[in-house]
């Protein structure tokens, strides 16, 4: 599958002109704010994969987080589309989105990267924020009375 123009149209949307695709047709991109976004392609079949790993959760009470996870995941209403999983690996929290490229233009690849991009920043923040927080205090996302995704 030849995804030259994806990887191109992503290279002036990002401005970044040395990105590229390895050649297992992954590559890695890393913002400012410490935010990692892998892109890869499926060998086997039409789809990229957009995900971002945010590691191990070594809060004090798991289960309140999963919850608020599972929570946020509910029709994907405080993930803009992508779904929150725990890798089977290595049991790190990975928000991840799938793109079928046969139903996805590259206009619509821009703008559900972008969606991607902006909901990853967001968890990334509330991840940080959580950690730094007493357990009494900790909640991230929809369990924020009043929480507002920006």
């Amino acid at each position: 599958m030849d995804l030259s123009n994806y990887e191109d149209v992503l290279k002036r949307h990002l401005n970044l002109h040395d990105l590229t695709l390895s050649p297992d047709q992954s590559t890695i991109i890393d913002y400012d704010s410490g935010l990692t976004i892998h892109v890869e392609v499926s060998e086997t079949t039409e789809d990229i994969y957009l995900y971002s790993n945010f590691g191990k959760f070594h809060y004090a009470e798991k289960e309140k987080v999963y919850h608020e996870l599972l929570m946020a995941n509910y029709f994907t209403h405080e993930t803009l589309g992508a779904t929150f999983s725990i890798s089977p690996t290595n049991g790190n929290i990975v928000l991840s989105r799938t793109l079928v490229i046969r139903d996805t233009n590259l206009n619509r690849f821009l703008e559900i990267f972008d969606e991607f991009a902006k909901s990853a920043s967001y968890w990334q923040k509330e991840f940080i924020t959580f950690s730094q927080s007493s357990p009494s205090q900790q909640t991230i996302g929809v369990a924020k009375e009043g929480a507002v995704y920006a």
